[in-house]
């Protein structure tokens, strides 16, 4: 079965609709977090549980590998 929301973190507090996950920005190879729904984004896993922190990109935003992910696969929540 394929996990469409593999990296999710935290459901959005925003728009309440859909799943933050971890993603890269594809030109600085840096992770951020975004909101599957309304694309709100939060610099770091800690900043998902308040709205306050929540900012927006323009980077174009790809899937981190597994190696990537390894700092923060602590704050991904399984299933």
């Amino acid at each position: 079965m394929n996990n469409y929301y593999k990296n999710k973190v935290k459901w959005c507090l925003i728009c309440a609709q859909g799943w933050v996950e971890i993603k890269k920005e594809a030109k600085s190879n840096k992770l951020i977090l975004c909101c599957s729904e309304c694309e709100s984004t939060w610099q770091h896993p800690d900043d998902v549980h308040y709205v306050e922190r929540a900012s927006s990109s323009d980077e174009l935003l790809v899937e981190p590998n597994d190696d990537e992910l390894e700092l923060w696969e602590k704050y991904i929540i399984e299933n």
